[in-house]
Formats: structure tokens, sequence, C-alpha cells
């Protein structure tokens, strides 16, 4: 799977071995792409056995509203959506991927790491690391973490950020709960193109 994350080896011409079988046998593939509209991937593949001799190489959109592809594999996300990138090789040998093009909050999310917690009939505390990730091809600015109390919908207490997350990256915070909150929800609030987004686990 490639999310926000571009290949650039080039791998079309194969080196055919004298005395070897160059039939191929089969293609090594991505399976899924996730990238935002504007986005731009150049996609490439290997083949086995990796002295097969390429002669002939099709790339292929579903449904071309939501990404295009060039001769070369590069892969261009039009609009949000989902379609299929279908490769076939000497008129024979062929694979498909997945593509996603998505907005900025669904490449953006907020995940547990390691914890040391003890909670007592819903009431927790200790201390949990925190990751958010930035899984588009864009920076994003961290604002601020929020506690929040899964019983009430109070803000227990909040961690104020000012850190650049760039694209295909991520931060780690480690947060420590020392006055127990009820069954505690944590939100990550976060800027991109001067608009406020959030995510919660």
């Amino acid at each position: 799977e490639i999310i926000g994350n571009a290949i650039s080896k080039k791998l079309y011409k194969s080196k055919v071995h004298v005395g070897l079988h160059d039939k191929m046998e089969g293609i090594e593939f991505i399976d899924k792409i996730r990238f935002m509209p504007g986005d731009s991937l150049k996609v490439d593949f290997n083949v086995t056995p990796s002295y097969a001799k390429i002669t002939d190489v099709k790339w292929e959109i579903e449904d071309e509203t939501v990404a295009s592809v060039t001769d070369d594999g590069l892969v261009v996300c039009n609009n949000v959506g989902t379609t299929i990138l279908k490769l076939t090789l000497n008129n024979e040998h062929s694979v498909v991927c997945k593509i996603e093009g998505c907005e900025i909050d669904e490449l953006v999310s907020l995940q547990f790491g390691s914890s040391a917690v003890m909670s007592v009939d819903g009431y927790v505390t200790g201390s949990i690391e925190l990751n958010m990730v930035n899984n588009s091809m864009h920076n994003i600015v961290a604002k601020n973490i929020q506690i929040i109390d899964g019983g009430t919908g109070n803000v227990g207490s909040t961690m104020h950020l000012s850190n650049i997350i760039s694209g295909g990256s991520k931060i780690s915070y480690n947060i420590t709960i020392r006055v127990g909150v009820y069954k505690p929800i944590f939100k990550f609030k976060y800027i991109y193109n001067d608009k406020e987004y959030s995510t919660v686990n």
C-alpha cells in the first residue's frame, strides 16, 4: 500500500540473461494508493523472474473522474472517490490496484502507542503514548490534544502544540493523567490550509 509517498525507481527495463528462459511469470505490484485531489504518485512494479523480457506496458484507470495515469505510470488524483488502476504487461499479465481519493481528515489519525495506566471503575490514571500520524503528502500543524471525560463529554485538560507534522510522518507525545478521567477520549486538533480539523481515539 502507498499512502502519500511516491516511488522513483526505474524498473521498466529488465535484464535478459543469455541462455535462461526469459518468459514472465508474474508481477509484484502495490495493492492500494490513498491520496488527495491534486496529488500525484509515480507507481512502479517488479517482474518475476527479474530477467524476464518486457515488450509492452499498458496502464489503465477505471474511472478517470477520480484519477488518471500517464504512459509511464504517473497517477494523478482528480477527485475524492474510489477507482481501480490496472497494469498489463506483454498483453498477457495483469494486476490491479485500488485507488482512493481522500480528504485530509481521512489521512490523519491519532493512534495509541505504549501505555502504563490503571483503571478503577472506568476512571483511568497513568501515562499514555499518543502518535499523531499524517499519511497525506502535505504538512499539517498540530494545535492541541484534549483529554475528554467519556461520561460527561467535558474537556479535562488540554496540551497546546505548535509542531509541523510533515507528510508521511508522525509525532509522538506522552500524556500523563494524574487525576482519574472516566473512560477518557483523546482528541487531536490540527490545521491544514488555514482550516481546523480534529480526529479522536
